[in-house]
């Protein structure tokens, strides 16, 4: 049996109002309550003032808690006071079974787990699986509480499911692709609680949905004779049915349904049926089950694609936040590729193939965690190298004087003071506050430059740091760059000394469906009052690519110039950017710390 638990009860010492169960209209009451209200006195209103009977119990702790109801899979809202906790009840008395097990996709936040007051185990931003197998020989209802501690974000992501299964379990299922002959291998660890004929039926259940004329799937089953307290390991062959995964495209993943079923065995023979004396006719005998159903999972698989050529890493705690939330923040930045420090969930896993990101790993995982994320299409197995962590705001301006996306090094034991007056001509100090709102500014302008390169096919590798995602500057420089509507310019470098050639590539990026009216790119590069100081303008075809090249003599002063591109088609504007270009005399960098 496979029960959801979506239903929960929020407490917590307090709720906002919104939360809290609305009165459905005027309470009920006893004809004639109103009138005897007004000789509650001699009744006496509380039960301590009836004579004869004991002074009343004090009140538990749980009842001065406000309680409403909850649904799962849901986060906590953020104005849910202290010691909030879930409540759900396990309808253990009436499932039959010889084993159990509670799956909780993931847990946000920490807490611990508590089944009928007894804690049973605690998490902190992970998945969590109880076995509840002498929960449910007990034969009775029990409480489910999860006690969340006063950090958010905090919550159920995915579905808890119940699973009460009998006589034989299904230990472990891996699913493992393999592209280039288009199959998949489902490696079953099967157990056998009781000596019988165990079934292992497969069944893919494509994501598109068949056609009429299409036969539908068929199910592959395997038959194992096994004995009581027996493991085996069953290996099944199936075709691969979908299509590759692309990053940045919208993944619809099918996937298997593997049941484990035990057949019964045929009545013996010479059994006959028993009539009545009565005059109705007794009933047809109804078919009997051949087979109980066992155990049962259903796991996401697809078809792996191309590893991508540039991705964004991620941090752990990144990796334990809430999948859809993180999948739609990438999808809005226009990320198609992310490195994880670490394996995530399934949860993670499922919500990037959807979304169309593809997901690498940073070093080598342990054998185990490559075989259970092998069957998302998303991952990519090759491993990634991890980010260099340097200082990363005064390396990245230092890295501005220098071609985007050229990963140069600083000299070994160079301090950031050190970089940063070498990029601005003149001593500065890294940790004055002007400093950091620059520093922080100037990643943003690489963070874009980087991008750009990437986007032109000039880059390979890692985009930014872990962290270079937080601030609102990196976020925009992103989402300009690896915009689907784009007009890209990549200048030869961020930062210019006066009285250089300046050059930069100009490119648009298009997708299929656009305007009828005739497309043109436009750049310009402006000074400081906004006059022009070179202009672009060329017609633009539909398929896009390399449009021109923008060249200019730089000033002879230290200036902030601003090279600005459009899309247009016709006289509308579908696209627009801008971009900082610093020109220095004492140093590249002159002008961005002159002014702090």
């Amino acid at each position: 049996m496979i029960l959801p638990l979506t239903r929960f009860t929020l407490t917590a010492d307090a709720l906002p109002d919104r939360l809290l169960p609305r009165a459905g209209g005027a309470r009920f009451a006893l004809p004639g309550a109103k009138e005897l209200a007004a000789f509650g006195d001699l009744i006496g209103d509380e039960p301590s003032a009836r004579p004869g009977l004991p002074p009343p119990c004090a009140p538990r702790e749980a009842d001065a808690r406000e309680s409403a109801p909850f649904a799962v899979p849901a986060l906590l809202p953020e104005d849910v006071g202290a010691g909030a906790a879930l409540h759900c009840a396990l309808p253990l008395e009436r499932m039959g079974g010889t084993h159990a097990r509670l799956d909780f996709g993931l847990l946000a936040g920490r807490g611990e787990v508590l089944l009928d007051g007894e804690r049973v185990a605690r998490f902190e931003n992970s998945p969590l699986t109880l076995e509840l197998t002498d929960a449910l020989h007990s034969r009775r209802r029990q409480t489910l509480t999860l006690r969340f501690d006063d950090a958010r974000p905090a919550g159920v992501c995915g579905t808890p499911v119940l699973r009460v299964g009998q006589t034989a379990r299904l230990v472990r299922v891996n699913v493992l692709p393999d592209a280039r002959a288009r199959t998949l291998t489902l490696r079953a660890l099967v157990r056998a609680e009781t000596a019988g004929e165990i079934l292992l039926r497969v069944l893919p259940c494509p994501a598109q949905a068949a056609e009429a004329a299409d036969e539908p799937p068929a199910a592959r089953e395997t038959a194992l004779d096994m004995r009581a307290g027996e493991t085996r390991e069953v290996f099944v062959t199936l075709d691969m049915p979908d299509e590759p995964f692309v990053p940045g495209r919208l993944y619809p993943a099918s996937s298997l349904r593997v049941t484990l079923l035990r057949r019964l065995p045929p009545l013996p023979r010479g059994e006959k049926h028993r009539f009545t004396l009565l005059r109705r006719p007794p009933e047809p005998p109804q078919p009997r089950r051949t087979c109980v159903r066992c155990d049962e999972l259903v796991l996401m698989t697809g078809c792996p694609g191309d590893a991508p050529r540039f991705y964004v890493p991620l941090t752990r705690s990144d990796v334990f936040s809430p999948p859809d939330a993180l999948a739609a923040r990438l999808r809005e930045l226009g990320v198609t590729a992310a490195a994880l420090p670490e394996a995530g969930p399934d949860l993670l896993y499922q919500a990037l193939t959807r979304a169309g990101i593809a997901a690498l790993h940073t070093g080598s995982l342990p054998q185990g965690e490559r075989e259970r994320i092998a069957r998302f299409a998303c991952v990519c197995p090759a491993p990634v190298p991890a980010w260099e962590e340097h200082s990363a705001a005064a390396l990245g301006a230092w890295r501005l004087c220098a071609m985007p996306g050229m990963r140069r090094s600083p000299r070994i034991g160079a301090s950031p003071d050190e970089l940063l007056e070498e990029a601005a001509g003149f001593p500065v100090d890294a940790d004055a506050p002007g400093t950091q709102d620059v520093l922080q500014w100037l990643s943003a302008v690489e963070l874009r430059l980087c991008a750009e390169a990437a986007r032109q096919g000039r880059l390979t590798g890692p985009l930014c740091g872990a962290d270079a995602l937080k601030g609102p500057d990196a976020q925009e420089a992103l989402r300009t760059a690896l915009a689907p509507v784009h007009v890209s310019v990549l200048p030869l470098r961020g930062a210019w000394w006066t009285r250089s050639h300046f050059s930069a590539t100009v490119c648009a990026f298009l997708p299929e469906q656009l305007p009828d009216a005739p497309l043109r790119a436009l750049a310009v590069l402006e000074d400081e009052a906004g006059t022009p100081l070179v202009r672009l303008e060329l017609p633009c075809s539909g398929e896009g690519g390399r449009q021109g090249l923008l060249e200019a003599e730089l000033p002879d002063a230290p200036c902030v110039l601003t090279l600005s591109t459009r899309l247009l088609a016709g006289d509308a504007v579908l696209e627009q950017s801008a971009l900082p270009v610093y020109v220095g005399e004492r140093g590249p960098l002159e002008a961005a710390f002159r002014r702090s």
